[in-house]
């Protein structure tokens, strides 16, 4: 929404791009991982977002894409970065997913993976490098137990 002037915009807000839509499938052990919580953690714009729900019976879940507007645009010592972070489980937290990656816009192999995650939690987590759409010459790089796609180096996590 803008407030128009005498032609001009005066407090145009700024819409930031901070997930895409997510969608995937828990399985334990080749079964369905039905009736858990799964939970989604934002963190961008010195906010943390928290979104919670529940599989389905085939193990599926989803989340909504997230935008946030803000007035103002982000200040000298915003680092543009956005964390996501999706665990599935109650008494033991599963790792679907968590990355720290820069920009306020959703990279196309975030946007590819999230929108069709299939895990089992019995996998080893592992750590998935991609190559970066931001200029990091290391790539950016995805912890998850999940069966993703299009990365260009991939390992286990020993803990």
């Amino acid at each position: 929404m803008a407030i128009n002037i005498g032609g001009s915009e005066l407090f145009k807000k700024e819409t930031y791009e901070l997930s895409p839509e997510i969608s995937g499938k828990l399985l334990n052990n080749g079964n369905p991982y039905s009736h858990h919580r799964v939970t989604l953690l934002i963190g961008a714009l010195g906010d943390v977002e928290e979104l919670n729900t529940i599989t389905a019976v085939d193990g599926t879940f989803h989340f909504p894409k997230i935008n946030k507007e803000k007035l103002f645009k982000p200040g000298m010592f915003d680092q543009e970065m956005v964390s996501i972070a999706i665990t599935a489980g109650e008494e033991r937290q599963y790792k679907i997913w968590r990355s720290f990656l820069f920009g306020y816009k959703t990279p196309k192999f975030v946007k590819e993976n999230l929108q069709k995650l299939e895990c089992d939690i019995n996998s080893d987590i592992k750590y998935f490098i991609f190559k970066s759409e931001t200029g990091n010459p290391d790539g950016d790089e995805i912890h998850s137990i999940c069966n993703l796609t299009g990365f260009i180096e991939s390992g286990k996590i020993d803990i």
